[in-house]
């Protein structure tokens, strides 16, 4: 990795995460809500998160869901 990058680790509850009708909220989920993010570990965090909570809707997490997020500094 080199200086500015962000390495984004995840649990499989953040990708097999269903919503009410059962799809899952997958990689793709992922993708879709980093299309705004801003670049910062924290953002990516953030809009995952906050993908996840819509995408849960009127269902219920039923394995961990953890997020980290790495930035290189030098």
């Amino acid at each position: 990795m080199t200086a500015g990058q962000v390495l984004i680790l995840y649990t499989d509850g953040i990708t097999e995460a269903k919503n009410a009708e059962g799809e899952l909220f997958g990689t793709d989920g992922i993708e879709r809500a980093l299309d705004d993010w801003s670049g910062e570990p924290g953002g990516a965090v953030q809009s995952i998160m906050g993908g996840l909570i819509r995408h849960q809707v009127q269902s219920r997490a039923i394995d961990d869901q953890t997020i980290v997020a790495l930035q290189v500094q030098r």
